[in-house]
C-alpha cells in the first residue's frame, strides 16, 4: 500500500530531516510545505524521487486556515 505524508514545517530543519529519513521508503510519497516567512535555504532536503517540496509557499499562522484555497 502506498502512503502519502504531508508535512508543514517552519523551523528546525534538523528535526525535519530526521523525520523524513525515518518515514521515507520507496512505497511512500512525502510532500513538504515550508512556511513562506522562513528562509527555505535552511532546509537542505534529500533529492529523492518520492520527496516533493511544495513550490507555492504561503505564510501560515498556527491554527489558521491559510493553506486552504478559496474555491
Amino acid at each position: 500500500m502506498k502512503i502519502a505524508y504531508i508535512i508543514i514545517a517552519h523551523n528546525n530543519p534538523i528535526h525535519l530531516n530526521r523525520l523524513v529519513t525515518a518515514i521515507s521508503s520507496t512505497d511512500n510519497d512525502i510532500y513538504i510545505h515550508i512556511n513562506k516567512d522562513v528562509d527555505i535555504n535552511k532546509f537542505a532536503l534529500a533529492n529523492e524521487s518520492n520527496i516533493y517540496l511544495i513550490k507555492e509557499r504561503v505564510s501560515v499562522t498556527w491554527g489558521g486556515f491559510h493553506l486552504f484555497k478559496q474555491c
